[in-house]
C-alpha cells in the first residue's frame, strides 16, 4: 500500500534536510518537480561574489570547470527569470576588486528584495550600487574603503538609504564618515566598528565612538579579530566600553560572521547583545 505523506509535511522534511546539509541541495532538486519547487530557492538566498568570471561564461560545459561553487550559483543566477530573483536573494557578499566590480552593478540589479548587502573592496575606484533598487535593504557591511564610496552615494542619495537599520564599518578613515553617517541614517540602531582600533588609536577611541548618537543606538559592538588579543585593561584605558550600550566581542572574521547571519545563527549583534534580527 502506498502511502502519502501530507504535503506539508513532506515539505517540511525536505527543507529541514537541505538547510542541515547544504550540499544535500543538488541531489534534492532531482526528486520531483515540486520539491525543486521548495528547495531551490534556498540555493539563491544568498550569493557571494569574489569574481567576475561567472559574467565570462559563454560555453557552460567546459567553462563551467573553472568556476568555484559561489561563481557556478552565481552564473545560474543569471539564468533565473527576474522575478525569482527578486523573490529569493536576501542576502549578497561582494568583494570584486576594481576590474570587475563596475559589471557586477547590474547584476546586483536584478536582486532588489535584498535585505543584507555586504561590500568589501580594496578599492576606490569604482561606482557604488544604486542603493534605492533594494527596497528592503536594512543590513549593510562595508570595508574602510567600500565605506568611503557609500558615504559619497549618501551625500548624493540621502532618501536611499534611510531603511538601514545596521550597519558594519571597518576602521582605518571611518573617523571622518561617522558624524555623516549617524546623521544621515535616522533608523540605524545597530552599529559595528571593526578592525585594530585600540592598537592604531592609542586614545582616540572614546572621541570616536563619541561621535556616534549613542541615544539613537540600540547597540554599539567593537570588534577585534580572534587572533588579536585584548589587553585585559581595554576598558580602564577606555572608559567608552563601560557605557551600557557598548560592548567589546571578538570575531572570527567578516565573512564567517557574514555567514551566521545567512544560516541564522547567533552572530556579533546577538552576542553583542542586541535583540533578535527578526524583532528589529
Amino acid at each position: 500500500m502506498d502511502i502519502h505523506l501530507p504535503e506539508e509535511l513532506e515539505r517540511a522534511i525536505f527543507l529541514i534536510a537541505a538547510t542541515s546539509d547544504e550540499s544535500l541541495i543538488s541531489s534534492l532538486l532531482l526528486v520531483a518537480q515540486r520539491v525543486k519547487e521548495w528547495i531551490e530557492p534556498l540555493r539563491f538566498r544568498s550569493l557571494v561574489v569574489e569574481t567576475c568570471d561567472f559574467l565570462q561564461v559563454r560555453h557552460p560545459g567546459k567553462d563551467l570547470q573553472n568556476l568555484d561553487r559561489e561563481q557556478r550559483i552565481c552564473w545560474l543566477a543569471l539564468g533565473k527569470p527576474a522575478e525569482f530573483l527578486a523573490r529569493h536573494v536576501k542576502f549578497v557578499q561582494v568583494s570584486v576588486e576594481r576590474s570587475g566590480f563596475d559589471t557586477i552593478v547590474p547584476f546586483l540589479s536584478l536582486m532588489p528584495s535584498l535585505t543584507d548587502l555586504a561590500i568589501w573592496s580594496s578599492s576606490t575606484d569604482y561606482t557604488f550600487p544604486d542603493l534605492s533598487t533594494f527596497r528592503e535593504l536594512t543590513y549593510i557591511s562595508l570595508n574602510w574603503i567600500s565605506g568611503g564610496n557609500f558615504c559619497n552615494f549618501l551625500l548624493d542619495h540621502p532618501s536611499c538609504v534611510l531603511r538601514i537599520t545596521h550597519m558594519e564599518f571597518g576602521y582605518d578613515t571611518v573617523p571622518k564618515l561617522l558624524p555623516l553617517i549617524t546623521t544621515q541614517l535616522p533608523h540605524l540602531s545597530h552599529f559595528r566598528l571593526s578592525g585594530w582600533w585600540y592598537s592604531k588609536t592609542k586614545d582616540a577611541l572614546d572621541p570616536f565612538i563619541c561621535l556616534v548618537n549613542l541615544d539613537q543606538m540600540r547597540v554599539v559592538v567593537i570588534s577585534v579579530i580572534d587572533s588579536v588579543a585584548i589587553p585585559s585593561n581595554v576598558a580602564q584605558k577606555y572608559p567608552i566600553l563601560r557605557h551600557p550600550k557598548v560592548t567589546l566581542k571578538s570575531f572570527a572574521g567578516w565573512e564567517e560572521e557574514w555567514m551566521l547571519r545567512v544560516e541564522g545563527k547567533p552572530d556579533i549583534w546577538a552576542r553583542g547583545g542586541a535583540l533578535d534580527r527578526g524583532s528589529n
